[in-house]
């Protein structure tokens, strides 16, 4: 690993594999590498679980961060590092001064105004994952109207235009509620849907369904991107599960976006694979995506100890009977055919992204050529 490049390549899998902590990309972050990933968790796990957490109702002050981080452990100059980790992560954001943890707000919702003549817009999920919202208001918080959020809901704001986010957790359902004037309406509703999207790509097997309701029929909705696809065949009219009656696909749809950004757009705008981004810690062990427990750690070590037991006596073998340089040309390929198949192990597990795996495979064949080269 003399190479700048292949210093990168392996701090990058060593980062996908949890073992350190590396962020080249972000400047917050890149001058720090952390060997021990668990002293970053620990920290966020404190600040999470604290009860001054818990009683300030998840707005902090860095007085209550340096009361909740010892000094021993934490130094002033460290507690910096675990904040700036959180805010990668979304799980606060700083505003005045006052760091600000969506999932330990309270849970009452407040009063925040009458929402009966607003465009009504809802994202189904199989299992709604309570890191969305929270995720949602840290990326939108420049936008919260007069501080109004709570642990399951947010109104933002953005010009004259005002949205109520809600999510239901049991029915497994975000409601989105906008008033204003239909254009700014339809912007508003853009950026958040845009984020809501953004999110879900983060988080492998997480897809939510849009869906408008029917005019006159508050319970029947229908799938919004079912609408773009009549649409763009050709078809004017849906009849809505359960009801008989013909409606307008473009009322339905004019609403959401204009006829135009719909043609700009296209009815397949989202299909793009789910792209996995580095994960936050869990300290509660409540995962979104797949969990990486003890099993798969036992049973990768268990493959990796036991090739690494074959390749040796491999390599005693074949020195005794056809050479040294010969066996150690030998043992190098099947070292890398070794870390060929662990990142495959990996990868297969949802440890490591795929264009991590790719390089990894890439770097491991490219020394194939040395090993060759090493035989007689």
């Amino acid at each position: 690993m003399r190479t700048a490049a292949s210093q990168e390549l392996l701090v990058s899998f060593l980062h996908d594999l949890g073992t350190v902590l590396c962020f080249r990309s972000d400047p917050r972050l890149r001058d720090t590498n952390i060997l021990n990933p668990s002293w970053v968790t620990g920290g966020v796990y404190r600040l999470l679980n604290s009860h001054v957490a818990a009683q300030a109702k998840g707005l902090l002050t860095w007085p209550d961060i340096d009361l909740i981080l010892d000094g021993r452990q934490y130094p002033p100059g460290k507690r910096q590092f675990i904040i700036e980790m959180m805010k990668k992560f979304e799980l606060c954001y700083e505003s005045d001064e006052i760091f600000l943890v969506p999932d330990l707000l309270t849970k009452e919702e407040p009063d925040t105004g009458r929402w009966d003549d607003s465009l009504h817009f809802v994202v189904r999920y199989g299992v709604l994952p309570s890191s969305i919202i929270g995720r949602l208001v840290v990326r939108l918080h420049r936008l919260i109207s007069r501080g109004t959020v709570w642990r399951t809901g947010v109104v933002f704001v953005m010009d004259d235009t005002r949205a109520l986010v809600k999510a239901d957790r049991e029915d497994a359902v975000l409601t989105i509620r906008v008033s204003g004037p239909a254009r700014s309406r339809r912007g508003l509703l853009t950026a958040i849907r845009a984020e809501l999207r953004a999110i879900e790509r983060t988080i492998p097997g997480l897809a939510g369904e849009e869906q408008v309701p029917v005019p006159g029929h508050p319970n029947v909705w229908v799938p919004y991107r079912h609408l773009l696809n009549l649409e763009s065949a050709g078809r004017d009219v849906v009849v809505p599960q359960g009801l008989v009656d013909e409606f307008p696909i473009g009322q339905l749809l004019d609403g959401v976006e204009t006829r135009t950004d719909r043609l700009l757009t296209g009815p397949a705008r989202d299909t793009r694979p789910p792209v996995r981004e580095p994960e936050a810690p869990e300290p509660s062990g409540e995962a979104d995506g797949k969990a990486w427990g003890q099993r798969h750690t036992f049973l990768l070590g268990g493959f990796l100890i036991g090739a690494m037991v074959v390749v040796l006596a491999a390599y005693i073998v074949a020195s005794k009977v056809i050479g040294q340089a010969a066996g150690a040309g030998a043992a190098v390929l099947a070292l890398i055919v070794v870390v060929v198949v662990a990142l495959v192990m990996l990868r297969t597990a949802g440890r490591v992204g795929e264009q991590t795996m790719l390089d990894g495979i890439k770097e491991a064949l490219s020394h194939t050529g040395t090993a060759k080269a090493d035989e007689p």
